[in-house]
């Protein structure tokens, strides 16, 4: 059985992540695709937008995904899983819409510590929505955005037509992820092939041995890249990103 492709989309609240989320289940990809998204979203994705583009929606109660006090994300995910096999449903890919003060850690973390998880889903990549407008502002107070930033594999810079091109934003956030390749994106436009099969979470060992075997076969890999034995994240995962060097207040537990 193939793994389930999963996309993070992380951000603070107006950096057009669910904007971006429209855009992708209105987008011709081909793609079966069910989503995960945070009920204080900045705009409801509701099954009229979606129509037969999307499997499910799974609207998180308490708002936040990454509650380490709850296992509403587990839930949710087994939940998926349940009715896939059961037939009820049909996805191929998920997509996470996570709450804008959500730290991408302890989600990544998920989906490589829980035996069930780690065999059905694949991580394939994180990607951080970031304001051209206010980013410098809310990097400077809250350590998240800049975490936000430094776990992504893509980054995508919003609001450029109102902030103009922020070269010294793409400096810093160049400072605080040199690896993710950073695209502006106006009102979600993007191709999709920039977001999806990232291989953002394959060993660079695995991905040098496997590469013929994933790009033949895009997303019908038949195994995983990690080991899910471990609770430990895979690579570079394991150490944190260096930051900027601007101090950032922190957000409390």
């Amino acid at each position: 059985m193939n793994p389930i492709a999963v996309t993070l989309l992380t951000g603070f609240l107006g950096a057009g992540k669910t904007t971006l989320l429209r855009h992708i289940l209105n987008e011709q990809h081909g793609y079966k695709i069910a989503v995960i998204e945070n009920e204080f979203g900045e705009v409801s994705v509701d099954d009229q937008l979606i129509g037969d583009r999307a499997t499910q929606i799974k609207t998180l109660t308490n708002g936040c995904i990454c509650c380490s006090r709850s296992n509403e994300l587990e839930d949710a995910l087994l939940d998926l899983l349940d009715n896939l096999d059961k037939g009820n449903i049909q996805f191929d890919r998920l997509v996470i819409e996570c709450t804008g003060m959500a730290d991408p850690g302890p989600i990544i973390q998920t989906f490589f510590s829980h035996e069930i998880l780690c065999q059905r889903y694949l991580l394939d990549g994180v990607i951080a929505l970031v304001d051209a407008v206010h980013a410098d502002e809310q990097m400077n107070q809250f350590t998240i955005a800049q975490s936000q930033v430094g776990y992504a594999d893509r980054i995508l810079l919003t609001k450029t037509d109102v902030a103009g091109e922020a070269e010294k934003l793409r400096e810093r956030l160049a400072r605080i992820n040199a690896r993710a390749p950073v695209y502006t994106v106006t009102h979600g436009d993007i191709d999709l092939g920039l977001l999806f099969n990232t291989n953002g979470f394959m060993l660079e060992e695995k991905r040098r041995q496997h590469q013929a075997t994933f790009s033949l076969y895009r997303g019908q890999t038949k195994r995983y890249f990690v080991d899910c034995g471990g609770t430990g994240l895979p690579g570079r995962y394991q150490r944190s990103f260096p930051g900027d060097g601007k101090p950032a207040a922190g957000i409390g537990g």
